[in-house]
């Protein structure tokens, strides 16, 4: 077995492909292997490398032709201070609930408004 992960790859050299395959005292299920197609980490398209591209590198996240390095570089410097998210999405996750905190401040402010209780929450 390769790399302990319970798979073998096997080359048969014909038409159909078996469902199970007998080797010893074990009987296999046997599947088609699909590779993963290549992918280039510079414009993130398919079918080609990185060192096989010349163009300038595109974002991962967006595909704008500037790679945002100094976003990333400004969140990992905030990640490793102490003082920032841990990755985009994490970061996303922690500015959802303040954009909907500032709804309800959003809404809170306009009932205080309709009924005039917005001369005493200043005054506190």
């Amino acid at each position: 077995m390769r790399n302990s992960s319970n798979m073998a790859l096997l080359t048969f050299f014909c038409s159909t492909l078996p469902d199970h395959v007998n080797i010893g005292p074990f009987n296999l299920r046997a599947r088609r292997f699909i590779s993963r197609p290549i992918q280039c980490f510079s414009c993130y398209c398919y079918g080609h490398g990185k060192s096989s591209y010349k163009e300038a590198s595109r974002c991962g996240n967006c595909s704008a032709l500037d790679s945002h390095s100094r976003a990333r570089h400004e969140l990992l410097y905030r990640q490793k201070a102490g003082t920032g998210a841990t990755s985009y999405a994490s970061l996303a996750a922690l500015l959802l609930p303040l954009a909907l905190l500032g709804r309800v401040v959003l809404f809170i402010w306009l009932i205080g408004l309709t009924f005039g209780l917005t001369t005493q929450l200043s005054h506190l």
